[in-house]
């Protein structure tokens, strides 16, 4: 029987990284053992990864111990769902803590993976429900505090935060939404274009484009109101005054155009409020679509540049419902009449479709009209069906990616790249044996260098849809022209063969075969050979 204290110190001087790699080097094993054996499977993959989840927290949470008493009714893995939960726990912390009376009990805490939006993305979300914190917990201040604002106990019914992190640019995306019952309600996003963590000294890196925080009220106002002065919480006057206050104490009476905003704002938004005590809104204004910058020592030295570099205003409303899809546009959607719509509003209203966002989802909509920009040849579309289809229909992602190599987006070589992994080879030359094999015609250049454009553009899927046979019969030429170039292309193609099953080598040998005939017509038809000579 192993030992559990020597267990736990193993672990502890591998560290977490050495894990996690121990970890990842072992389901790809056992993935790879599975995948092996596809019709009788010695693995259960999805029952060893639920099993390996569990034992990874049960390790976490024994660490946890030895700081603070912890329980738990179970721990529920579900591969299939990707997710992962901790049910009915209590944290009692330790007499060592001095903290007589202190308990936090949590009905479920979700761990779970969702469906990115985009290839090379990763979704996360860590849920928490039934969140129950005793103020016995709490410093005695902060408890008086609380029983000011009308709050006698502290019961969170749920809280989350979701990221979303897109890997080739480092973007980032965070989501936070949570309530404390009988107070308020309230919801965070950030938009981070760029997002890098680098050392201790400068730990993190962040571009910002977008940030919202909008509080709702949940009985917190009926509660705070009694306790502000008139001057402060009569309508119509209130929001001067609020402003006002907040500018002698803030800015020192002195503003630039931004902070007036800001202030403005802060004044209109009040006085709604009052009115209709629902909802206020912190938001950062129109910046860059490449975000700017965050500096806290900028800041620091002077605070104004917050507000010349975010332009942040007040309102009572939130980002999502400012965004919603005109109806108009919609209907327009809807009767099979886009023709007056620009393509920016017909990709704006199907990613919208798709995502469910400022309009309720509809994906065979939102793709009908990403189709119908794709036949005319809207590259922008080609990129949004080429990661909707990626993990759902591998060919149909395949057939946008070679359209998106073909209008010169950089991005299709990799998509053509990762998707073949995915595609028999015999799939693949289906899909790009669509359109006829490119050859001379009276308008091609009779030059090696011309050869090699196309045999590369071919070749790469880019400036050109991806096709094997074309670039084979391009590369042809030019390495009959004496061009190395060409010559190093063939052996690229030739390559393809090495692992290919016996009916797939012979649908490839019987292709190439076409296209060597092909290739030396053509040769002898345009006098290639008579051209170079006389050069």
């Amino acid at each position: 029987m192993i030992n559990g204290g020597r267990c736990y110190k193993m672990i502890n001087n591998i560290g977490l990284p050495g894990l996690l790699l121990l970890l990842a080097a072992s389901f790809g094993f056992l993935g790879a053992i599975s995948s092996e054996s596809q019709a009788e499977p010695l693995i259960d993959i999805n029952d060893l990864t639920d099993r390996f989840s569990t034992r990874v927290v049960e390790f976490a949470v024994s660490a946890a111990r030895s700081q603070v008493e912890i329980q738990y009714q179970a721990i529920v893995p579900n591969s299939k769902l990707g997710q992962l939960s901790i049910d009915g726990l209590v944290f009692t912390p330790g007499p060592e803590l001095d903290m007589s009376g202190c308990s936090v009990s949590v009905g479920r805490i979700l761990f779970q993976a969702g469906s990115p939006q985009k290839l090379g993305a990763e979704n996360i979300t860590t849920s928490v429900y039934d969140l129950n914190v005793s103020p016995l917990c709490l410093p005695f201040e902060q408890r008086g505090i609380l029983a000011m604002s009308g709050v006698r106990e502290i019961y969170v019914p749920h809280a989350t935060i979701n990221i979303d992190y897109y890997f080739p640019s480092s973007s980032l995306e965070i989501f936070v939404t949570g309530k404390l019952d009988g107070f308020s309600e309230f919801d965070l996003f950030l938009n981070a274009p760029y997002v890098s963590i680098i050392d201790a000294d400068q730990p993190i890196v962040m571009k910002l484009n977008k940030a919202e925080l909008s509080v709702r009220d949940d009985g917190a106002w009926s509660a705070l109101s009694q306790q502000i002065p008139p001057e402060f919480s009569t309508p119509n006057i209130a929001g001067e005054n609020v402003s006002n206050l907040l500018k002698d104490n803030m800015f020192n009476g002195v503003t630039s155009t931004d902070s007036s905003a800001f202030l403005k704002s802060l004044a209109n938004t009040w006085n709604a409020f009052l009115r209709n005590p629902q909802q206020i809104t912190l938001e950062t204004g129109n910046l860059p679509s490449g975000g700017i910058a965050i500096n806290f020592d900028k800041y620091e030295m002077n605070p104004e540049r917050v507000f010349s570099d975010f332009k942040p205003t007040f309102s009572t409303k939130s980002i999502l419902s400012k965004n919603l899809i005109d109806q108009a546009l919609l209907k327009q959607i809807l009767d099979f009449t886009p023709e007056t719509l620009s393509n920016d509003q017909k990709l704006e209203i199907a990613t919208a479709l798709l995502q469910g966002k400022g309009v309720p989802s509809n994906a065979k909509l939102g793709l009908r009209l990403l189709e119908e920009m794709a036949e005319a040849d809207v590259s922008e579309a080609f990129s949004v069906l080429v990661n909707h289809y990626f993990s759902k229909a591998p060919q149909k992602a395949y057939f946008y990616a070679m359209k998106l190599g073909k209008a010169n987006q950089r991005a299709s070589t990799s998509f053509l790249d990762q998707l073949e992994a995915k595609i028999s080879f015999d799939k693949v030359l289906e899909l790009q044996s669509r359109n006829p094999i490119s050859r001379l015609d009276d308008k091609s250049l009779l030059s090696s260098v011309y050869f090699i454009e196309q045999a590369k553009s071919y070749y790469r899927g880019l400036g050109a849809e991806r096709s094997y046979l074309s670039s084979y019969y391009w590369a042809s030429l030019a390495s009959a022209s004496g061009a190395r170039q060409g010559e190093m292309i063939l052996a690229n193609l030739h390559n393809l063969a090495r692992n290919l099953s016996a009916t797939e080598f012979e649908i490839w040998s019987n292709a190439i075969a076409t296209v060597e005939k092909l290739t030396l017509d053509d040769w002898l038809v345009f006098k290639i050979a008579e051209r170079i000579n006389s050069e």
